[in-house]
């Protein structure tokens, strides 16, 4: 390749003027560059012309590329239909949040524990040194245990005088039993108490059929509550 760039510079130059040969016959150095800028000329005019046609091409894509553009946009739009459709299908329709209820709900439980176990407390603190406990006011305010109510249910128990503490104490018994069994924790030391005061009175209430605290809580307990 590079004898046939010499020889087109060759004939290049021999197709000069008679005045140009001799001029460079006489400086080799000027003939030498001339030949080689000849040369780089055969080489260049190739790729000019390989830069231009990929120019016009180039020129010609964003016309293709707009229409493919638009074509896609035509694809796309019955894809986000299809789309919308299936999750349309697809979920359920929403119903309305329960979030707030479920919060009323819980803070209206909680609210009653709290209630009930500062009613337990309370009558808890209404019990003597001992455990047992005697009619006032405020404990039938918590419980509706009355000393009408007691004295009542002792003559139809025993047919026979029994003292209102033994009465009142195992009515609080059986009333906390029945009415405040998940807030045992709270009753259970004042209970054991009351227990062991009750066993020191069996001779006023044991009797056939009642002989021991737990068959005593159970018979009142069998007695109507207030």
């Amino acid at each position: 390749m590079e004898c046939e760039g010499l020889s087109c510079a060759s004939l290049s130059l021999d197709n000069h003027s008679p005045f140009l040969s001799k001029s460079l016959s006489r400086n080799p150095r000027a003939s030498l560059c001339l030949r080689i800028r000849l040369i780089l000329s055969s080489l260049v005019q190739p790729i000019y012309d390989v830069s231009a046609g990929l120019l016009r091409g180039a020129q010609s894509c964003p016309r293709r590329l707009s229409a493919f553009g638009r074509g896609a946009e035509e694809l796309a739009v019955p894809t986000a239909s299809v789309q919308h459709a299936v999750t349309s299908a697809a979920m359920p329709p929403m119903r309305s949040s329960n979030k707030h209820q479920g919060a009323t709900l819980d803070s209206s439980t909680v609210a009653s524990t709290a209630s009930q176990m500062e009613k337990v407390a309370e009558i808890v603190r209404l019990a003597r040194f001992d455990g047992s406990y005697t009619p006032s006011q405020r404990l039938q305010q918590l419980t509706g245990i009355n000393e009408h109510d007691s004295l009542a249910w002792g003559k139809k128990q025993w047919n026979a005088p029994v003292s209102l503490p033994v009465l009142t104490t195992v009515r609080v018994l059986a009333h906390l039993s029945g009415e405040y069994d998940g807030q045992r924790a709270t009753w259970r030391l004042v209970s054991q108490k009351a227990e062991k005061w009750l066993n020191t009175q069996q001779p006023e209430w044991k009797v056939v059929g009642v002989a021991t605290v737990d068959e005593l809580v159970m018979a009142a307990a069998s007695w109507p509550r207030p």
